[in-house]
């Protein structure tokens, strides 16, 4: 019952965490717009990096578009923009060896339409944006 119970609310938050919220750069789905996705994101990915001493991990979330927050619980794993130029600001947490290093960085990125982007970034949180689009 109690892991029914957490699961649950770990899909509540999730599910809370995804929802859709309007700022300065975002695109409506349908609309022209690429797609940048960040490392982790999830509760799972939270506790990995934030908890065992295993090896290297590292998570990176998009925090803020244009000095606007994307969602009113905190940060997310991905975003859809419009095209043109988007200033992001992202939050790491690295664990490197049962040490967590945890910062915040900014990246710009200019955003074509029906491309998807990759953030990555380095200690302390030296971000970086990739154009991972197939094709």
């Amino acid at each position: 019952m109690t892991f029914k119970l957490t699961v649950a609310l770990g899909t509540l938050f999730l599910g809370a965490c995804a929802s859709t919220m309007q700022f300065p750069g975002a695109a409506a789905e349908g609309a022209p717009g690429g797609t940048v996705r960040g490392i982790g994101g999830t509760v799972g990915s939270f506790f990995r990096t934030s908890l065992l001493p295993l090896g290297v991990s590292k998570e990176v979330v998009i925090f803020s578009v244009n000095s606007a927050k994307v969602n009113g619980m905190g940060a997310t794993s991905s975003v859809r923009l419009a095209p043109g130029t988007q200033q992001l600001e992202v939050s790491c947490s690295f664990n490197i060896d049962g040490q967590l290093i945890q910062g915040h960085g900014s990246v710009t990125v200019e955003i074509v339409n029906g491309h998807t982007y990759q953030l990555d970034a380095k200690p302390p949180c030296v971000a970086s944006v990739a154009d991972v689009t197939a094709g």
